[in-house]
């Protein structure tokens, strides 16, 4: 498994966010941190992230998305070419937990 690490944005009103990419499963995965700093919340200000992320990472839409929020628990978010998103629960305790989950759905 490959990552790359990078800080995506940091700073008021904003969320703070760092995220990973993850080369596994064959497939290209964006992982979305919660810092939890203080500030709005991953999931409250998650279309202001998508679109950061979407300038710094171009062909967005075509990544698995996975983030893990301020309480622990990792989620999917599904991103659309228009601009829109949706969650789809995983409620995932581990990204190992997130990634089986995943391979489970996949093979079904």
């Amino acid at each position: 498994m490959l990552k790359l690490t990078s800080i995506v944005y940091t700073g008021l009103p904003r969320a703070d966010v760092e995220f990973e990419l993850v080369f596994k499963l064959e497939k290209v995965f964006v992982i979305l941190y919660d810092l939890d700093l203080g500030n709005r919340s991953l999931t409250n200000d998650m279309e202001a992230t998508l679109g950061d992320l979407k300038n710094t990472l171009p062909g967005l839409e075509f990544a698995k998305i996975l983030y893990k929020d301020s309480t622990g628990c990792f989620d999917e978010i599904v991103a659309h070419t228009d601009g829109s998103f949706n969650f789809r629960t995983l409620a995932a305790l581990s990204l190992d937990e997130a990634f089986e989950i995943l391979a489970k759905r996949d093979t079904a």
